[in-house]
């Protein structure tokens, strides 16, 4: 769930430019995207990896942390339990979890500009940009069914995670962070 690496900057100055990062995504064009970022900015110790969040490269305990923005929502809630497992099967023993998601306001103004935001707006900035709104269409109608984090907290408590949710944005945002034991 890595998309185009547009988080990359972020956790190379978070964990340090010479931590090694595989980056894992299950659509071609998103990890052809993600390479092009690698090369123009990040160097060698980057790794893009076309596979599913659902069956992660890594052998058992092998990765001190696990990172994903914005690919939660995509999971139906049999997929996010198992993705759940999947992050547990991969992390070493006091591994770390940080999961960045859009999410549902509870306030319905605020709600009402974030849907114009990410059903007009957002397309029509990848339209721009892009020049491929169509990646970008389905995001409210996955934001809107996902709700936010706090459904899969749980999840994670289940499976011996220690984690906290926090609302960011107007409630806009959700981030679950943790470590499992």
């Amino acid at each position: 769930m890595t998309g185009g690496a547009e988080c990359l900057t972020h956790m190379r100055t978070h964990f340090g430019k010479e931590t090694r990062m595989e980056l894992v995504d299950w659509c071609e064009d998103m990890c052809a995207r993600a390479r092009q970022t690698v090369r123009r900015y990040h160097g060698k110790q980057v790794e893009v990896i076309n596979a599913s969040a659902l069956a992660l490269p890594g052998q058992d305990a092998s990765y001190d942390a696990v990172v994903s923005t914005f690919g939660l929502k995509t999971l139906s809630p049999d997929e996010l339990l198992d993705f759940v497992r999947e992050v547990k099967r991969v992390l070493k023993p006091g591994g770390s979890i940080s999961l960045l998601e859009f999410s549902m306001p509870e306030n319905a103004m605020v709600r009402f500009f974030f849907r114009l935001y990410v059903k007009i707006y957002v397309p029509f900035l990848g339209w721009l940009f892009l020049g491929n709104p169509d990646n970008y269409r389905m995001l409210w109608k996955y934001t809107r069914e996902f709700g936010s984090c706090r459904r899969v907290v749980p999840l994670f408590e289940s499976e011996g995670f220690e984690v906290q949710c926090r609302s960011s944005f107007f409630g806009s945002a959700t981030h679950i962070t943790g470590r499992i034991h």
